[in-house]
Parts: structure tokens; C-alpha cells; sequence
């Protein structure tokens, strides 16, 4: 018994349950809530962060100005006073404050005293920015009545220069110039001026160079006289120049109108020239054959469709430049036109005035019939005299040079 009660006493207030505690689950299930309040935390703070950056970013650009953008600004106002004419210098000036009195705006600015007080007054009387020049009306209202202009009465003038100027100023009304006799005289006189200039006696010799015909060849030639001798070959020369030049200009523009509104349903322009008779050259050749050489007569054609345009060329051993020649060629571009535009109603030859194959009665002849002849009607055009140039040049140079440049390569053959 006593055995027994001394086992059974040791279990006395003994707890019947234990806790049961796991202790590594508890820590770890306690970190990841630590982790997620952290990273709740952290977004948080970022995106007040963000915000507050934000409003920063806001204000500063919405906000006042910092220091080093006023004084920047300051100088850009500086800058753009001293550039400015001084009416409009006036006018910036009333910018400055209106508590600023006459001596700081001087200072500040660097302007002088009569400009700072006037800008003072137009602040003070019409605000900021304002225009201060008075108008032609409001100065006439402000005028005194007892206020007359006064007109200097000029007495005593020179008939001669009076009567001059007079016809000057004629003259600068049509011409659009502004001559006066001063700048006449220095122009046409010699430099420097003598006794003998002014009474249009003067001798001095100039040299100038011109076209003449001798013993049926055309020369430069070199003439030697005095001013006066030029002015009157200029006067000669004068007329006629002024004519040529008229012809030249109306003509040009009346081919360039043509061949604008050529069109291979209606109107065909035919431009043609006789290109210098092209010399048979033959490489290698004996020192006899260089003064007799053979030639061939050279045609060129171009023929203008609209906004199309086709080159032609006709070679000859017909060597002269007549009517006839003329004639047989226009058989053929005839027939290539009527191929190329069949629906075309009338056909416009351009060419020089040259009165051997062009411009002459048998010229004129043929082509009064050329509708008989060639089933389609016909004018011509002749260009002025020495203005005949065009494409058709540039198409004789391009074959003969190309046809120069084979027979020096190939040989005689």
C-alpha cells in the first residue's frame, strides 16, 4: 500500500492535456505576414512618393519662377530693349514696376534720362504697352490756330537750269528713276571734266569694235575716234536695233505659244534648218584628199505633237539649199506626220528667213497648194533675221559629231 502511494503521488497536479505547440510553422507562417505588410508598405510609400513628386513637378512648373529663371528672363528683356528702335524702347520701358521712379528705370536699363521720364508719364497716363507717338490728327487738333507753316518763296532761279530740271523730272516720271543734272552731267562727261567737255569739243579717242562687210567678206573690224563719233554710230545703229529687238521678242513668244498648244488632233508644228554640208573625212587620208573632200547636205526636222516630240534627219548628196530640196522633203515628213497623227487638221512650218531655200517666191508658191499637193492645210513661220535657232541645231551638231567620231574610229573602208 505504502509502495503504491508513493507511485501515485508524483502524478499529483499533473495537467491531463498538453499543448502541443509546433513552433517552426508559427515562425514561419509569422514572416510571410511580416513580408506581405512590408510589400503593402512599401507600395504605399512609393506611390505617395510618386505623387508627392508629381504635385512637386506641378508646382514647380506652374509656380512662381526660381532665381536663375528671373534673372534670365530679365536679361532677355534687357536684350530685347536695346534692340528695339527707340519708339518701341519707350514703349518696353513702361513695363517696369510703377512704384520705380525715373532715376532706377535709367539705371536699370541704361537709358537715357528723356526716355525714362516719358515712359514714366505713359505709364502713368495710358498703362503698360501703349503707343505714345501722337497721329497726324490728334497733332492738328492740338495745334494753335495762330500756328502757320512758313514757306521759303525761292526768287531769282536760272531759266537754263530750272527749264532742265524740269524736263528731267518729266523724264523720272516715265523711266521710274531719280536723275538729277548733277548725276547726268558726271555720266556722260569725261573724268575728270575740262573746259573742252563742256563745250562738247573734247577729243579724246576711244576704241570700239564692229561687224563689216568688205569685198563680200564679214570682218571685225577695229574703229578709233572720238566720244562724239560713237554717239552718233550708236544713233545710227539705234532705229534699226530697236525694231530688230521688237521683231525678236514678238516672234519668240509666238513660237513658244504655238508649240504650246500644238496638238496631234489639230495643229503640228514642223521646225526645220539645213545644217552646214557635213564633210566626208576618212581617217588615214593622203595630203591631197584634204582639198577635196566629199559633202553631204544635212536636213534636220523637228516636229512637235503636243507633249510629244520626234528628231528626223535627211541626208543628201544633193548638195545645194534650194526650193526644191525643200520641197521633196516635205513629201516626206509629210507622209511621217499624217502616220504619226492622222487626225491632224494643219501643219506650221518654222524656219529662218533664208531667202535661198525658205524665204522666196517658189517657197511661197508651193505652199499655197500644199493642201492639193498633200492633202492637209499649211502656214509658215519664219523667225528674225539671225534668231533662228533651235532644237534643230542641236540635233545637226549631235549627228555629225556622232558621224565624225565612226569615221575617225573605223577608217577608210
Amino acid at each position: 500500500m505504502r509502495r503504491k502511494s508513493l507511485c501515485t503521488l508524483p502524478r499529483i497536479g499533473r495537467v491531463l492535456i498538453s499543448a502541443q505547440r509546433n513552433i517552426d510553422v508559427l515562425c514561419s507562417q509569422v514572416n510571410r505576414a511580416c513580408a506581405i505588410l512590408r510589400n503593402i508598405c512599401e507600395n504605399i510609400l512609393k506611390n505617395k512618393r510618386e505623387k508627392k513628386i508629381a504635385k512637386a513637378t506641378e508646382e514647380e512648373e506652374s509656380g512662381p519662377l526660381n532665381l536663375f529663371e528671373k534673372d534670365e528672363l530679365i536679361n532677355g528683356l534687357k536684350d530685347l530693349y536695346h534692340a528695339s528702335d527707340k519708339s518701341e524702347q519707350v514703349r518696353l520701358l513702361t513695363i517696369a514696376p510703377a512704384n520705380w521712379g525715373r532715376q532706377k528705370v535709367q539705371k536699370f536699363f541704361d537709358n537715357p534720362e528723356r526716355q525714362a521720364r516719358r515712359s514714366r508719364e505713359l505709364r502713368s497716363t495710358k498703362g503698360v504697352l501703349t503707343n505714345h507717338w501722337m497721329l497726324l490728327s490728334k497733332f492738328f487738333d492740338l495745334k494753335p490756330r495762330h500756328v502757320q507753316p512758313i514757306f521759303l518763296h525761292d526768287t531769282c532761279c536760272c531759266v537754263y537750269y530750272e527749264n532742265f530740271d524740269l524736263v528731267l523730272k518729266a523724264w523720272n516720271r516715265i523711266s521710274n528713276q531719280q536723275i538729277d543734272r548733277r548725276k547726268l552731267i558726271d555720266d556722260i562727261l569725261c573724268s575728270p571734266i575740262t573746259e573742252l567737255c563742256y563745250s562738247r569739243d573734247c577729243d579724246e579717242i576711244t576704241e570700239w569694235t564692229s561687224w563689216k562687210r568688205t569685198n563680200n567678206r564679214v570682218a571685225l573690224q577695229k574703229i578709233n575716234g572720238s566720244v562724239s563719233l560713237l554717239l552718233d554710230y550708236i544713233d545710227e545703229q539705234w532705229e534699226n536695233f530697236l525694231s530688230h529687238h521688237y521683231f525678236t521678242i514678238m516672234q519668240q513668244s509666238y513660237i513658244a505659244e504655238i508649240k504650246k498648244r500644238s496638238d496631234p488632233h489639230d495643229v503640228v508644228i514642223v521646225q526645220m534648218d539645213f545644217a552646214q554640208n557635213f564633210a566626208l573625212i576618212s581617217q588615214h587620208e593622203v595630203q591631197s584628199a584634204h582639198f577635196d573632200k566629199p559633202q553631204a547636205t544635212v536636213l534636220t526636222i523637228f516636229v512637235v505633237l503636243g507633249s510629244e516630240h520626234k528628231s528626223f534627219v535627211i541626208i543628201s548628196d544633193y548638195l545645194e539649199h534650194d526650193t526644191k530640196f525643200v520641197y521633196f522633203a516635205q513629201q516626206l515628213v509629210v507622209s511621217t506626220v499624217k502616220q504619226i497623227a492622222p487626225r491632224v487638221r494643219l501643219i506650221n512650218y518654222v524656219t529662218d528667213g533664208a531667202p535661198s531655200h525658205f524665204k522666196n517666191r517658189h517657197n511661197i508658191l508651193n505652199l499655197s497648194f500644199h493642201e492639193i499637193d498633200f492633202g492637209v492645210r499649211s502656214i509658215w513661220t519664219f523667225t528674225a533675221t539671225s534668231h533662228g535657232k533651235g532644237p534643230v541645231d542641236g540635233l545637226g551638231a549631235a549627228v555629225k559629231s556622232t558621224a565624225t567620231r565612226y569615221l575617225m574610229r573605223h577608217g577608210p573602208e
